[in-house]
């Protein structure tokens, strides 16, 4: 698959700009099921938009749709596209934290730490992360991902990478798929190259499908 940039990079960008802005007055006003579905609408239009995904993972945060695992795919698919930003790495390592995946979640809120040194909610999340793992001298391997798209240049697939002992890099993470109107359609935690806990897939228009454990 090729590693372009977005489909319809310059049709994309005024999209992605305007709803990105209607999205955040719903927000605002307090009216997040209209901003959710703004950007549902919006990423069908440009599936490949990052504002929008970034956008989309932060108000599956909310309280009335929390979402973790769907958050997690739209941050890591957000932290390939701008790895050079703090936020996106310390949003996406929160997440990971909060589902159980602390070496994942270490590696990127170091990195999140790294790209800016006063990101305070990066370093909290660290502490907690040492505290529970008792390893103080934890060393942070630096994430890896790769973003795959479909021939007609949608986002496809995205897996989070960390090297291995032997300097290898493994899958170690989540990996997580796309539908072409820019949905997460599956995603599954692994560890070593291998699944562990359960396999989430959900419908074209974001219901839950029957998932598999591993």
């Amino acid at each position: 698959m090729n590693d372009n940039t977005f489909r319809n990079n310059w049709d994309d960008k005024d999209v992605e700009l305007h709803w990105d802005k209607v999205a955040n007055i719903y927000v605002q006003e307090n009216k997040p099921g209209k901003a959710l579905d703004v950007l549902y609408t919006t990423l069908k239009i440009a599936p490949g938009a990052v504002e929008l995904h970034l956008r989309l993972a932060q108000t599956l945060l909310g309280k009335e749709f929390l979402d973790l695992e769907k958050a997690a795919a739209h941050f890591l698919l957000v932290c390939s596209k701008l790895p050079n930003l703090d936020r996106p790495w310390e949003q996406y390592g929160m997440v990971m934290f909060y589902r159980g995946r602390l070496l994942p979640a270490y590696d990127c809120l170091a990195k999140a730490l790294n790209i800016n040194p006063k990101n305070k909610m990066a370093l909290a999340l660290l502490k907690k992360i040492k505290a529970k793992l008792g390893l103080e001298l934890l060393r942070p391997k630096e994430p890896k991902i790769i973003l795959e798209f479909y021939p007609s240049g949608e986002p496809f697939k995205v897996i989070q990478l960390r090297s291995n002992f032997d300097n290898q890099y493994v899958s170690y993470g989540i990996a997580a798929e796309f539908y072409r109107n820019g949905r997460v359609k599956s995603l599954l935690d692994l560890e070593n190259d291998k699944p562990v806990g359960t396999k989430y897939i959900w419908s074209k228009e974001g219901k839950p499908i029957s998932g598999k454990n591993f």
